[in-house]
């Protein structure tokens, strides 16, 4: 965006998503949901997660049992957290 070449994350964190803050206040929305939204994805910035790399954590400290995986996935999925903070519980 600015003609240097810079990893994507620091572009998200440092251009993108103080944008997208300013933006969202400028058009009303509670500065609750904001920092909410906007804190998982800097968050998951901080600690990139997606749910396959959970799976694959899974696999090896688990093995390949793929009925359990998939118990486990779901119940993290229904407990509403993001999946950069789930555990291999």
């Amino acid at each position: 965006m600015d003609g240097h070449d810079r990893p994507v994350s620091d572009i998200l964190a440092q251009d993108l998503l103080p944008r997208a803050r300013r933006g969202l206040a400028a058009v009303g929305a509670d500065r609750c949901e904001i920092d909410h939204w906007l804190g998982i994805i800097d968050a998951r910035l901080e600690r990139p997660r997606t749910g396959a790399h959970w799976q694959r954590a899974w696999v090896e400290h688990h093995g390949a049992d793929m009925r359990s995986l998939v118990a486990a996935y779901l119940e993290h999925q229904r407990g509403g957290r993001p999946v950069h903070t789930w555990t291999l519980d």
